[in-house]
């Protein structure tokens, strides 16, 4: 999915689905096949090389639409395990790395809390983030969505205090080097 360019200068393009279902992409994810679409087109247009990376239900819309793939495609784990974000940006890095000369990304996501953290991870890694309008995008709330988390905004808000806390009292753990409730030694008294 490469435009044919004698600029020097690449920005990764990343797609982050958002949401699950037997029969992808869903509703939140197609939204977001057209959004990266966009992104295309505008490094395109803007004298660059668009270097692209998709989660698997993203990659599959692309499929779909234009019969192209992305350059890197994080895919669905063979042993069932859920496919965190933090895993598919693993996967991105590695790639944006292998390729080379790549300091700009835009990012493609569920712009409600999870652009926030994808943002923040990736800035950690020292990635200039490119601002690009995503707008609304419909959250997938049906049954058939297997991530109960991203049916809603107030249950992704809920989903995200949750972990927050967890990492929070983690920490806090770890500070005062206290060791987690599951490996405390039991009293003999």
């Amino acid at each position: 999915m490469r435009a044919g360019s004698n600029v020097d200068k690449k920005v990764a393009i990343l797609g982050f689905s958002f949401g699950l279902s037997n029969n992808e992409p869903n509703k939140s994810n197609r939204a977001l096949v057209w959004k990266f679409l966009d992104a295309v087109e505008y490094v395109e247009f803007n004298d660059s090389v668009p270097f692209t990376a998709l989660q698997w239900e993203m990659n599959k819309g692309i499929l779909d639409l234009i019969g192209e793939s992305a350059d890197c495609v994080a895919e669905l784990r063979e042993d069932g395990v859920y496919l965190d974000s933090k895993l598919v940006w693993a996967a991105f890095k590695k790639a944006i790395e292998t390729e080379g000369g790549i300091k700009q990304v835009i990012i493609i996501a569920q712009p409600f809390l999870h652009m926030r953290s994808l943002k923040s991870m990736i800035r950690k890694d020292d990635f200039e983030i490119i601002e690009f309008e995503m707008g609304e995008i419909p959250f997938y709330d049906s049954l058939k969505n297997t991530q109960p988390w991203t049916r809603s905004k107030p249950a992704l808000a809920l989903y995200a205090m949750k972990s927050l806390s967890k990492s929070v009292i983690s920490g806090f753990r770890g500070k005062l080097g206290l060791q987690p409730s599951s490996h405390r030694m039991q009293s003999d008294t």
